[in-house]
C-alpha cells in the first residue's frame, strides 16, 4: 500500500474501517490515484533531467564555439596588423572582414598599375 495512504489511514480510520468492502473499494481507487501520480512524477522527473542534460550539452557546445570565434578573432585581427602595420583598433568580425576587404581591393589595384607599368616598359624597351 501507498505510504500516504497507510499514514492517512492511520491517522484517520478505525480498523472496523477499513476492513468495510465499501470502503476497501474506495481506498483502492485512492491507492491507484496515488500509484500514477508517483508514476508521473517520476515520467517528469526524467524528462526534466534529459532536458537538463541536453541544455548542458548545448551550453557545452557553445562556449567552445565562443571560443573558436574569440580565436578567429584574435587571429583576424592580428591579420590585418600585419597588413597595415598598425592595430586597428577593430574587436568585431564584420568591422574587421571590411578592413580587409578594403586591403585586398587595396592590393588588387596596386596589382593592376603594377602590370600596367609593366606593359609600358615592355613597350618603351622594345
Amino acid at each position: 500500500m501507498h505510504r500516504l495512504l497507510e499514514r492517512q489511514i492511520g491517522k484517520y480510520l478505525s480498523e472496523s474501517q477499513v476492513q468495510d468492502p465499501a470502503l476497501s473499494e474506495f481506498l483502492a481507487a485512492i491507492q491507484r490515484t496515488y500509484e500514477q501520480h508517483d508514476a508521473d512524477r517520476r515520467l517528469l522527473e526524467r524528462s526534466m533531467e534529459l532536458s537538463s542534460d541536453e541544455l548542458y550539452e548545448s551550453n557545452q557546445r557553445l562556449k567552445e564555439e565562443m571560443a573558436n570565434q574569440e580565436l578567429v578573432l584574435e587571429r583576424l585581427r592580428d591579420s590585418m596588423e600585419s597588413l597595415t602595420g598598425t592595430d586597428s583598433g577593430e574587436s568585431d568580425a564584420v568591422s574587421l572582414s571590411g578592413l580587409l576587404k578594403y586591403q585586398i581591393d587595396l592590393r588588387m589595384a596596386a596589382e593592376v598599375r603594377l602590370r600596367d607599368q609593366e606593359q609600358r616598359l615592355k613597350l618603351v624597351l622594345g
